[in-house]
């Protein structure tokens, strides 16, 4: 593929991403006018943060790609839509990070300044940090 090819697929995948998020948008606020609400609710619901519930919600979108990466069998939403959830829910995560004025210390080394909410039990947290992996056996 030349560098052309790329730039064209990135550029029409990026305006795919961007109209998800537009459409989807204004469903996920619950009425509030916050991007974010949907997390907040679920973690208020689930007494997790809501760092955690969006983890959840992205897992999924992972589990699809590496099923996928693995068999070569896309799921009833096609490998497409997956990788395209999954890209914009690296987006929202970056909002939920900002939200809390957290988002250029969160590097994982040992001079980051982390809140009590984003302590060394949160997943998000060990994934930047380097202390889990997202690597699956098999894969």
């Amino acid at each position: 593929m030349t560098n052309e090819e790329f730039t064209k697929i990135r550029g029409e995948f990026n305006e795919l991403c961007e109209s998800a998020l537009k459409l989807k948008g204004d469903a996920y606020t619950r009425g509030t006018g916050d991007r974010l609400a949907n997390f907040k609710k679920c973690a208020e619901d689930l007494g997790i943060t809501p760092r955690q519930a969006w983890s959840v919600y992205f897992h999924k979108h992972l589990d699809a790609i590496f099923y996928f990466i693995k068999t070569g069998s896309q799921g009833p939403e096609g490998i497409k839509e997956n990788i395209k959830d999954a890209r914009n829910y690296l987006d929202l995560l970056v909002g939920l990070i900002e939200e809390i004025g957290q988002l250029d210390s969160v590097r994982g080394d040992s001079n980051s300044t982390l809140g009590s909410e984003l302590a060394a039990s949160d997943p998000i947290y060990n994934l930047l940090n380097g202390s889990i992996s997202l690597q699956r056996k098999g894969i």
